[in-house]
């Protein structure tokens, strides 16, 4: 049991370390993480440049834009689980 409380309490350690990360760089912050919730946090790769998934969108290519909507909720449940992991500790019960 003593095995299991300490790799709780490292995971959620680091989900804190990533989650501070994001809210205390210098462009980072509360309004940023909604803006990559919004965006998608990922993105697709061509040589050394980086090109959003937003603007390989044409109007008739629906995957792309399923692949943006994936990307969003991805990006969405990656902080919802750094958030809900850090508000576990608050229902954590000695017995």
């Amino acid at each position: 049991m003593k095995i299991l409380k300490v790799i709780y309490i490292i995971s959620v350690s680091i989900c804190a370390l990533e989650l501070s990360l994001f809210l205390c760089s210098p462009f980072g912050g509360p309004l940023t993480i909604i803006n990559l919730m919004k965006n998608g946090f990922f993105s697709a790769q061509e040589g050394y440049r980086v090109i959003p998934i937003r603007s390989m969108y044409s109007p008739g290519d629906k995957h792309i834009r399923y692949l943006e909507i994936m990307n969003s909720a991805f990006t969405s449940g990656y902080f919802l689980s750094l958030m809900g992991s850090c508000l576990s500790l608050f229902t954590v019960q000695n017995k």
